[in-house]
């Protein structure tokens, strides 16, 4: 019999009297094989209870891994580096249905997340907005750009079947004179569309971390010009390891708006002035 002492476990005293009586008929060299094979047993106690083992199905929208989400699960696999993360990467509404049908324990991205029936969401923190041209394009020779000066301009997004609240809030304050050309590719794709001189794109800070051939960052320096990222996920998944891994990442949020406030810096998620 083993008892449960803290973290660790132990040979009770009557079990080592019951094991010595039942090895007394036997030889030397077995019994010393027996007391090393119980010498095994102080160990800590499985820890899964305690979430720091487990696994952990993470849903992400695209490029926001390369953002203070890249940071956050730097210092959580420092902290709990037994529990083994498998990510699933999605626009909103699959990491949506991913979270309904339990294939997701918990989804960042963007504010598509929010407002979702029998879904829970936080607000996590905003990335800046950034503008990705031609090495070669006017807006390459200034430091920042503003709205005004997309007026008459070429520009490309990717396209959606439903567009996201973030593009729809973007479109308002656009100018109509603006050119834009849709095109169903992912992020990277959409870079490499620019740098092959299809226009500029708007992109959060998130997908400025990775550089791209042919293409410059340059940031959008306008108040508004940011934009919302989001932790979702269902109350009744009952795996520890979410639980420990929504408190670690609320608290890691927390501590990034503290510091914004402080020092009255960019918007979280700023990964370039």
């Amino acid at each position: 019999m083993l008892l449960s002492h803290g973290p660790a476990c132990r040979e009770t005293l009557g079990s080592r009297q019951r094991r010595a009586q039942a090895e007394a008929p036997f030889s030397a060299e077995f019994r010393d094989s027996c007391s090393a094979a119980f010498s095994l047993f102080p160990r800590r106690r499985p820890r899964a209870g305690r979430a720091q083992v487990g696994d952990l199905n993470l849903g992400v929208a695209p490029s926001i891994v390369t953002g203070p989400l890249q940071r956050f699960l730097q210092l959580y696999r420092r902290l709990l580096p037994d529990v083994e993360i498998h990510c699933l990467e999605g626009e909103h509404a699959s990491l949506i249905l991913a979270l309904r049908e339990h294939r997701i324990d918990i989804a960042v991205g963007y504010p598509d997340l929010d407002g979702n029936a029998g879904v829970r969401a936080t607000l996590l923190w905003h990335e800046r907005l950034y503008v990705a041209v031609p090495d070669e394009h006017v807006f390459a020779r200034d430091r920042f750009v503003r709205w005004e000066q997309f007026e008459n301009q070429s520009s490309i997004t990717r396209g959606w079947t439903v567009p996201p609240h973030a593009y729809k809030e973007l479109a308002r304050r656009l100018p109509r004179s603006m050119d834009v050309t849709h095109h169903l590719v992912s992020c990277e794709t959409l870079l490499g569309l620019v740098a092959a001189g299809f226009g500029f794109a708007v992109v959060p800070a998130s997908a400025t971390v990775v550089a791209y051939p042919g293409v410059a960052f340059r940031p959008i320096k306008e108040p508004e010009a940011k934009v919302a990222v989001f932790a979702a996920w269902l109350d009744e998944r009952d795996n520890p390891a979410k639980v420990k891994f929504v408190a670690e990442l609320r608290a890691f949020a927390d501590t990034g708006k503290r510091k914004q406030s402080n020092c009255c810096a960019s918007p979280i998620g700023s990964s370039r002035a």
